[in-house]
């Protein structure tokens, strides 16, 4: 059985897009380019590739109470200070967590929508606080109508992080095979393509 859900809100008439590729927040735009091109034969237009959006490592990730000029580019509005806005993305955050962390699935439940609309209202894509949002609500899904408790989650999750780090770690530094025509060890060089 498979379960989509949607992760934000969907407005009546609104286009539902599905990613072909990895989010762009996991591959760079020149890889999602050609696998788009190589697979598909189109060219994207999402806002991640249109405005050329980096992967994780690159996304801004500092919401500033008190911003200096670069900061005020995260926001929306770009000017005044913004203490009471970091407060509420803050506080929905935290009693997110918490709902998750203690089975109220409805309070995390509550803590998502109010912290999903306090970023899509004061905090300009992308960011990265849109991705721990979007972390939080697959998390509170998983739990809520697949019946795992959150340490299970946090457990899969872990587990799913070091087969991330093994399958790098094996394209980095392939592992020695015997040469069978030397019979000595040789590295063992992928095919590229």
């Amino acid at each position: 059985m498979n379960l989509l859900v949607a992760t934000t809100h969907i407005n009546p008439g609104e286009e539902v897009t599905i990613s072909y590729v990895p989010e762009f927040y996991n591959l760079p735009l020149e890889q999602r380019e050609l696998r788009l091109l190589r697979s598909y034969w189109f060219h994207c237009t999402c806002l991640a590739c249109t405005n050329s959006w980096g992967v994780r490592d690159q996304l801004p990730d500092i919401l500033a109470r008190i911003p200096n000029f670069e900061q005020e580019l995260c926001f929306v509005v770009r000017w005044g200070d913004k203490k009471d806005i970091c407060d509420e993305i803050n506080s929905a955050r935290w009693t997110a967590e918490f709902g998750l962390s203690s089975d109220c699935l409805e309070v995390s439940q509550e803590a998502l929508n109010i912290l999903c609309v306090a970023l899509n209202k004061h905090v300009r894509k992308p960011h990265l606080n849109f991705l721990e949002a979007d972390d939080l609500v697959k998390r509170m899904i998983i739990c809520k109508y697949l019946g795992y408790d959150i340490n299970e989650v946090t457990a899969m999750e872990k587990q799913r992080e070091l087969e991330k780090e093994k399958e790098l770690e094996l394209k980095m530094n392939p592992p020695a095979e015997i040469n069978p025509k030397k019979g000595k060890f040789s590295k063992f060089i992928p095919a590229t393509y």
